[in-house]
């Protein structure tokens, strides 16, 4: 008879969540004679989305030993790292990392001349390499138009994985150009490239002018390889050298969309990749009004649907923009005819966060001291208006969506003047503020080229945290160990980034709470110790990563009678996601307590016919048995607060009259269908089952060999059942 009764609790899953900060900063990176090393060092801003936005204190990082021109950043789409790619005077390329207090120049790992794509600085001046992020890895890719002489080296291409900070082990790959142009040496002057904002996606599409033969390609990077290049045209010859071509995904990567400028008539022409295939989206003749030539070209994508957002300016200065409605263009053109340069880009698009709607910014009004606008919805068919007060000719114009919706700007510009000041400006859904006409710098020294950069944090998220088990209250015996479960997700807006997650076990000393780390990686302590390393890691986390669960074997030591309370507390090592503490469970140190039922005993195998078989022991259906099962299988219903092991061992051989069967004949398993089965040795425990949890019913079925040539006779014997704790 059981000798006590152990409460069965009830399990079930709390969860706590905390809302996220509101906060979501950018990054601006740029060219400035400024600092220590002048011109040869990337200067960076950070800005804070707090109220109207600003921008913080000048950073300079180390020196890439020439004059910067470009300079391209980005934040990483699942963690907190920053890359920088700067390509300077000698045609080097010099790349910046930084995972972790990026306000801190020495936070910064630089590798220098990781490509170089001239021996001589070009007229007209072109940007020939590009970066982009995966999006389901935060693996980066850097591409550039390689200096080389081989025919089979047209593009080359870095990889920086994500768990790296330098590019010193990185190896140089190469893209072979085999259009109808393969085979030569040819010079790829401008690189794009756009990555499928689709959590489980590696997809990057590369799109490039090849100033050697006129022609725009288009790969795309599947994970591993570029492949299904596509031509998008041989008889780009009108461009003047410039930035005439562009790349884009739908916010929801259904298309990723390259355009590209062609002929001498100002036509645009389009393909979009869908997953496997190329389709043709030309644009056309922007104006066939005249004969201009498409210069500049940028595309933006509306966050809120597969809709796309192309700007134009040509040789004429005329202003154009394209709208994709997922299906086809619209053209707005001649939007103005006038604007400030043709050799420069001052005019540019950004959506609101919301999507739908946008603003188109451009200078128009050369010596004056206003900038025009248009409100997009989505077409930019709008009266003009201008705002005030912008000094110098406008040279280059960049606007950025923020993608957190609710800060108070939607939209950051940049404007780089015929001053040679780099100014920043935003628009908050009404009004445009500048924050300075020089507020990044004063100092450029040129106008020549888009001397700067920026790139929005990823939205940031917060920490989802789940007790899944023990929960409640649990008596567990001195020195017995249990398993303690949690999870922990990254929520919140769309492209949120949680960063680098590790979940922390604590039990409460002084206070109610928890407070304390318990002690891991089986070093002892009292009054719990874990196995595992204690605390334990989720590695980068964002909104479309699956939820992360950390298990613990925790070795109760304390005192009997003491009680403790248990949580897990989550922290990212981001600056803007806030910890999150899981519920507790109380654990009460007890005494260990066992107790065993049996059933379906004794063993009976009943009549047998014939010798040197094997058979099994009463299911119930051996009438000479008598009534009920009697051994297959029995049955061992255990209780206790500790996990148990059981032992087999036979007392005696099975006896008759006149004759006696082995007791290592006498074989069992816990299933009635075993792929192999244990004999019983005599007067030795064999273990049967360890580690069992209270309130299991363990089956033992049993089979008995016969010899052959055995005597007819009644056989008895005794076994021992031995249950204790599992050691």
């Amino acid at each position: 008879m059981k000798s006590k009764f152990l409460l069965a609790l009830s399990f079930f899953i709390l969860t706590f969540t905390l809302s996220p900060v509101s906060a979501t900063d950018a990054i601006i990176a740029y060219r400035s004679n400024t600092g220590t090393y002048g011109l040869n060092s990337p200067k960076i801003r950070f800005w804070n989305s707090s109220n109207a936005g600003s921008w913080g204190s000048e950073i300079e990082l180390p020196t890439a030993g020439s004059p910067i021109r470009e300079v391209i950043v980005k934040y990483s789409p699942v963690s907190e790292k920053i890359v920088l790619v700067t390509q300077s005077d000698d045609g080097y390329l010099d790349a910046y990392v930084c995972t972790s207090n990026c306000n801190n120049t020495n936070s910064w790992i630089i590798t220098n001349n990781i490509g170089q794509v001239w021996s001589t600085a070009p007229t007209p001046h072109s940007r020939r390499f590009d970066i982009e992020f995966e999006t389901k890895t935060g693996d980066l890719l850097v591409v550039y138009g390689v200096l080389n002489t081989s025919v089979n080296c047209d593009l080359a291409y870095k990889i920086l994985p994500a768990t790296s900070t330098s590019f010193s082990e990185s190896v140089e790959y190469c893209i072979d150009d085999d259009s109808a142009n393969g085979g030569s040496d040819l010079q790829y002057s401008w690189v794009k490239l756009d990555r499928k904002p689709v959590s489980n996606s590696e997809e990057i599409i590369l799109v490039g002018f090849d100033s050697s033969g006129s022609d725009v390609n288009a790969w795309v990077w599947n994970g591993n390889t570029w492949g299904n290049r596509v031509e998008l045209t041989d008889a780009a010859t009108a461009t003047g050298g410039y930035e005439a071509i562009a790349v884009k995904y739908a916010s929801d990567g259904s298309k990723g969309m390259v355009i590209s400028a062609t002929g001498t008539i100002g036509a645009v022409v389009g393909r979009y990749w869908d997953g496997s295939t190329w389709t043709v989206a030309d644009i056309g003749d922007l104006d066939a009004g005249d004969n201009q030539d498409t210069r500049w070209l940028t595309l933006k994508a509306d966050p809120a649907s597969d809709d796309l957002m192309a700007v134009s300016i040509n040789s004429g200065s005329d202003l154009d923009t394209m709208y994709w409605n997922g299906s086809s263009w619209t053209i707005t053109a001649n939007i103005d005819g006038t604007v400030d340069l043709a050799t420069a880009r001052c005019a540019d698009f950004a959506w609101n966060p919301s999507g739908s709607t946008g603003r188109l910014v451009w200078d128009t009004d050369t010596t004056g001291t206003t900038l025009s606008q248009r409100t997009c919805s989505p077409l930019c068919t709008s009266s003009t208006t201008t705002f005030s007060s912008y000094a110098g000719t406008g040279a280059w114009i960049s606007l950025y969506t923020n993608p957190t919706d609710s800060d108070t700007i939607n939209i950051i510009g940049a404007r780089l003047n015929s001053n040679f000041d780099i100014g920043s400006f935003s628009f908050d859904g009404t009004n445009y503020v500048n924050y300075g006409d020089s507020i990044i710098t004063a100092d450029t020294t040129v106008s020549t080229f888009e001397a700067y950069s920026i790139s929005f944090h990823p939205p940031v998220g917060y920490l989802n945290v789940t007790l899944i088990s023990p929960t409640g209250t649990n008596n567990y015996a001195q020195n017995q160990t249990f398993v303690l479960i949690a999870n922990v997700t990254c929520a919140g807006p769309q492209g949120a980034v949680c960063g680098k997650v590790n979940g922390t076990l604590r039990y409460n000393t002084s206070n109610s709470n928890p407070d304390t780390n318990v002690q891991g990686n089986g070093v002892y302590a009292i009054p719990f110790y874990t196995i595992e390393s204690n605390p334990q890691e989720c590695g980068n986390l964002n909104l479309n990563s699956p939820p992360c669960s950390l298990k613990w074997t925790v070795n109760v030591t304390g005192n009997v009678g003491s009680s403790y309370k248990l949580d897990v507390n989550f922290v990212s090592d981001s600056p803007y996601v806030q910890s999150n503490k899981t519920d507790y469970t109380t654990v009460n140190i007890v005494e260990e307590f066992l107790s065993v039922t049996l059933s379906n005993y004794p063993i009976c195998f009943g009549s047998v016919t014939g010798t040197g078989i094997e058979i099994n022991a009463s299911d119930g259906s051996k009438t000479e048995c008598g009534t009920g099962i009697q051994g297959f299988p029995m049955n061992v219903y255990i209780e206790s607060n500790v996990n148990t092991s059981i032992w087999l061992r036979g007392d005696t051989d099975l006896i008759g009259s006149a004759s006696s069967i082995s007791v290592n004949n006498l074989k069992c398993a816990n299933n009635s269908n075993p792929a192999s089965k244990m004999n019983l040795l005599l007067n030795q425990f064999i273990l049967f089952q360890q580690n069992i949890q209270s309130g299991s019913i363990i089956p033992i079925y049993w089979w008995l060999f016969v010899p052959a040539g055995q005597v007819a006779d009644v056989y008895t014997g005794n076994i021992t059942i031995l249950v204790n704790k599992t050691s």
